[in-house]
């Protein structure tokens, strides 16, 4: 029995939809999610790829054209997911490095659907001409993307950014530069292609080029407008060095002037960039953001400074296989550098891909993933491009390099790469189908050949595969998801604790977020939990009961947190600082100690539990504390009144008062700052700058000034209005 051919014709359609609507996921934006830019996109992806995956696969059975080609390119992808996900399971949270979590949606099971698209593409789009359309369909998606970020210029649609960067609808102007560095250099392989055959559309796809090239360069992301300029240097210096041979003497001398205009652009580019490096300093480009941020590039900023050295510390620890993905934490805790007290204080990420993947897999896992290079530059040489075109193609390829020195990964750049590596596998193996074959293409050629009963795939495999597909979606996507609305519901059922009319927090929603028991939703749901139960239990106007039920779902989070992730320092700092602000010390002690043991250099962590020993009545052990966190970065601000309030309680006045007047005197409009330094004064029985201070508050705020005055006249009573002396929690803070 032959299958029938108006079922593989249907087949055969619904991947090709499924697969261009994958394309349109970076426009989708889930607003009623958490994190709407990242979870939307994450979710609807594998939705799309498990179900062109699940079609495809009885497709293949019954066509044997949409069975997938052996290619070097192919094996690398394969053996990159295998890899991944062994360096995972050896890893030291082998649960986060497989279902990462709604911040991220990454982990192995976005490399496990990045392979299965892989493969659906390379089996079904086939040739040159079925990927120049499924780019046309790419450029669609990609020029909506385009537009949108235009209209961001000077409009309220920036609100989500803290500068004016265009981010479009993918949230961060990071990820949107990527997605339009691969965008414009496909454009002007398009561009190439069709000038080689002379068609007038390539001016078209210059066009987009252009277009993509000036939003990439509207993002003001430094790393990605580099990896532009670098791999633009790149292809033009490929088209001046390397002569086509394979052009006829006729059409040589049109190459030798393409070939000298390519040289003379390179040339452009390079006074250019010297150039603008010369006039850095000058007024034009400090005035103006995008050129001031450009000439401010260099190599002495916090990510290589700390994060670089971190993770170079972190790989040397585990080089074989690595902390696995998503541990990226459990180094920056380990190692963290104190100076770094001003930056970020959760980097869960190196910035940097290859140093990334060195974490994630180490050595042997960095290796495979580069090997992806590698191989695609290996595809674009050996197959029957153009020399113009593997420029371009070199090009891409470079640039994306260049680009994930500097920033990390992300659903729209990593659906990008692997349609790259698709189109690459796929000019490769219909190269050896027109007569340049290899060894692989045997075993194409075998796998073509196996013959399979058409009743067999449709009364057995199809079943199946729709039952597989079914429980796939619900287990992998459906209960995320439904958990994330429940996070969703509780953190807006918390959203306005306090005012009048505000609906009453509710804590069954975290709970039932919770209870659907999914690793991906866990961790982010307990600790947006632990924030929520904070104001819930400071606030007057919530119930009782709802306090008590607030109360004990976050215990039992914080127990279950810490029985999750048992190295992961977030967990149990939370958790002290929950318990330590209620009050409920000998509960925090233990937790801030474990945290303690996990990340001793961190202030934070040095000042929880000095707050703690405070509580529990230690002051001389929570002074050492403090004083190690004020010493390991003296100009922190945070530490140096910490430290001092410290003195302060052990009543070494005098040193007290001398750090907190550098605190005062770098930031003069910090007016508590200058109440605590008239504390401070009172304590060492100074009447005269004590009212000295308080009078200077009183004249720059007239909503101090009430209190402020009446202290004064409490001192000049022989009053101290600061007795007793401050002893809660908040003293080590």
């Amino acid at each position: 029995m032959t299958p029938n051919k108006n079922l593989t014709t249907i087949l055969r359609f619904a991947t090709y939809v499924l697969l261009a609507a994958t394309l349109f996921v970076p426009l989708f934006v889930a607003n009623s999610m958490f994190f709407p830019f990242i979870t939307g996109k994450a979710y609807a992806f594998r939705v799309l790829v498990e179900a062109a995956f699940a079609i495809w696969l009885v497709l293949g059975l019954f066509d044997k054209n949409a069975r997938p080609k052996i290619s070097p390119l192919s094996i690398g992808v394969t053996l990159f997911a295998i890899i991944a996900l062994i360096a995972d399971l050896a890893g030291v949270n082998p649960i986060r490095s497989l279902w990462s979590n709604y911040e991220r949606s990454e982990g192995w099971i976005v490399i496990i659907h990045l392979w299965g698209y892989f493969v659906v593409m390379a089996s079904v789009l086939r040739n040159r001409i079925h990927w120049q359309r499924f780019f046309n369909v790419s450029f669609i998606a990609a020029l909506v993307v385009a537009i949108y970020a235009t209209v961001q210029f000077g409009t309220a649609m920036l609100a989500h950014n803290a500068a004016p960067r265009l981010d479009a609808r993918l949230g961060n102007a990071e990820y949107l530069a990527v997605y339009m560095l691969i965008h414009a250099f496909i454009a002007l392989y398009m561009t190439a292609a069709a000038w080689t055959k002379k068609q007038a559309r390539g001016y078209l796809y210059l066009a987009l080029f252009a277009v993509f090239s000036l939003v990439l360069v509207g993002t003001q992301t430094r790393g990605t407008i580099l990896a532009l300029a670098g791999a633009l240097c790149i292809v033009l210096a490929i088209i001046a060095i390397k002569k086509d041979t394979s052009l006829a003497a006729s059409e040589q001398r049109s190459a030798n002037i393409i070939r000298i205009i390519a040289g003379s652009l390179l040339g452009l580019i390079i006074l250019g960039g010297v150039g603008f490096y010369d006039a850095r300093q000058s007024n034009f480009v400090q005035t103006h953001q995008l050129t001031a941020r450009l000439a401010s590039i260099s190599f002495d900023n916090p990510r290589i400074q700390y994060i670089w050295p971190m993770a170079i510390k972190g790989f040397a620890e585990k080089p074989v296989l690595g902390w696995g993905q998503e541990n990226f934490n459990y180094v920056f805790n380990k190692y963290y550098d104190p100076k770094m007290w001003g930056q970020e204080q959760w980097f869960d990420r190196a910035h940097n891909v290859f140093l990334d993947w060195l974490i994630a897999g180490g050595v042997i896992g960095f290796l495979f993933y580069v090997s992806l290079y590698v191989l695609s530059l290996v595809a674009i040489w050996r197959s029957r491009f153009t020399v113009i075109e593997r420029a371009v193609l070199t090009g891409l390829v470079a640039g994306y390099a260049i680009h994930n020195i500097f920033v990390f990964d992300n659903l729209a750049s990593y659906l990008m790469f692997f349609v790259t590596l698709g189109f690459l596998h796929a000019a490769s193996t219909e190269d050896e189908v027109k007569g340049k074959t290899g060894k692989l293409s045997v075993w194409s050629d075998k796998i073509a050949a196996v013959v399979i009963n058409p009743d067999v795939t449709e009364w057995i495999v199809a079943p199946v595969v729709v039952i597989l597909l079914a429980g796939g979606i619900y287990f992998f996507n459906y209960r995320p998801v439904a958990a994330n609305l429940s996070l969703i519901k509780g953190l807006t059922s918390c959203a306005y604790i306090g005012q009048q009319g505000a609906p009453t927090p509710n804590a069954a929603y975290f709970t039932n977020a919770l209870a659907i028991d999914v690793y991906v939703a866990n961790q982010e749901t307990r600790e947006q939990l632990y924030s929520c139960s904070g104001q819930v239990l400071s606030a007057q106007t919530v119930p009782d009961a709802t306090k008590l039920a607030f109360y004990k779902a976050t215990t039992a989070a914080i127990a279950a947190q810490a029985s999750s992730t048992p190295n992961d320092l977030r967990g149990y700092l939370f958790g002290a600082s929950f318990y330590d602000n209620l009050g409920q010390y000998s509960f925090g002690k233990p937790l801030a100690e474990r945290a303690y043991a996990i990340s001793p250099q961190k202030q934070s962590v040095l000042l929880e539990l000095a707050s703690n020993e405070i509580g529990l009545g230690s002051t001389t052990p929570a002074l050492v504390l403090i004083k190690k966190a004020y010493e390991s970065a003296t100009d922190n601000p945070t530490t140096k009144i910490a430290y001092a309030r410290g003195l302060y309680l052990t009543k070494d006045y005098a040193d007290a008062i001398s750090i907190m007047k550098e605190v005062v005197a770098a930031d003069q409009t910090n007016l508590q700052n200058h109440i605590t330094l008239a504390m401070f004064y009172m304590g060492n029985k100074d009447t005269e700058n004590a009212i000295s201070e308080l009078n200077a508050v009183a004249s720059s705020s007239i909503e101090y000034a009430p209190a402020v005055n009446k202290a004064v006249k409490d001192i000049r009573a022989g009053k101290n209005p600061f007795a007793p002396a401050p002893t809660d929690a908040s003293t080590a803070q």
